[in-house]
């Protein structure tokens, strides 16, 4: 069993205010340039509680919200590309699922499936 945050996943820095959620089976604390006063620590908090709720849908993007982050150019960015075929199926459909590149990677999952089955029934009767 895992800890419950009692941040919130939003805490104080030095002089900066960290953000710390998980996308993509990863977990991210990229900070924000706000002195950790109470109202931008509520602030920061509400950003987080938006980005959990983008990841949810499919369509949070990690440079929009932190175009400065030290390890972006280590990340894949886009709502569909770099998705395992896997995730199809834990994320189910959503907002993001609509966007003409997560529909065209679906298809091609979905299109290998079926020519895999199509292969093992062939095979079955033999």
């Amino acid at each position: 069993m895992g800890r419950k945050s009692e941040t919130g996943g939003v805490s104080p820095l030095n002089e900066r205010i960290q953000l710390r959620f998980t996308w993509r089976g990863k977990e991210y604390r990229p900070s924000l340039p706000l002195k950790p006063t109470a109202s931008n620590l509520k602030a920061a908090l509400r950003m987080r509680q938006q980005i959990v709720e983008e990841i949810r849908q499919g369509v949070f993007n990690l440079e929009s919200y932190f175009p400065e982050y030290r390890f972006l150019g280590l990340v894949e960015q886009g709502t569909a590309d770099g998705l395992a075929a896997q995730e199809l199926g834990l994320m189910g459909l959503n907002v993001g699922w609509t966007e003409p590149a997560c529909l065209e990677k679906a298809g091609r999952w979905l299109l290998g499936a079926v020519i895999a089955v199509d292969a093992l029934l062939v095979e079955i009767s033999l």
